[in-house]
């Protein structure tokens, strides 16, 4: 009877696995290199955000986002489930202190973008939306972090939320 060997004689395992570690970590802009003597560390090119999924056209896309919390591969952006057929106006950089889950008392949003109709905006794409925004007369429903929450333009119209948030708008009215 012969016996089946998973691994050819002399092949390890460890050096596939090696190489996806390396891979991961060259993808989150870790270099390996840079321990080892006499290595030139190779700089990490950052990667220039792009618009919004469905920007306004009439919006013009200017300079790099430049997040307050920022986020990265695997950790938690705040991001915005637009469940509507209306785009929804979003803040990528809050230029000021704020407490989050709160309406803000002044605009302090330093960029603006849409999260498009049916569409999710934040983590997929790698951007932080740090606010949104209730227009005056309209009312929209829907949860943050799991919580059932009513929202109207009270304040500033903004309301602030945190980086390991999720906003769920299912209803504008």
């Amino acid at each position: 009877m012969k016996v089946m060997r998973p691994f050819k004689r002399g092949r390890s395992a460890a050096i596939p696995a090696l190489a996806i570690i390396v891979a991961i970590l060259t993808v989150v802009g870790i270099d390996m290199g840079a321990g080892v003597a006499g290595a030139t560390p190779t700089p990490t090119p950052t990667p220039t955000p792009t618009p919004t999924p469905a920007t306004a056209d009439a919006m013009a896309y200017v300079g790099d986002v430049q997040p307050f919390g920022g986020c990265r591969l695997i950790v938690i952006c705040g991001t915005v489930f637009n469940n509507t057929p209306y785009s929804v106006e979003v803040c990528l950089n809050w230029n000021a202190s704020g407490q989050d889950q709160e309406y803000q008392t002044e605009d302090r949003c330093a960029q603006v973008a849409y999260a498009a109709p049916f569409s999710v905006y934040g983590a997929p794409q790698l951007v932080d939306i740090d606010a949104f925004y209730i227009p005056s007369g309209d009312t929209y429903w829907g949860f943050y972090s799991g919580i059932p929450k009513e929202w109207t333009h009270a304040q500033s119209g903004w309301w602030k939320f945190g980086n390991i948030t999720d906003v769920h708008i299912d209803l504008i009215t």
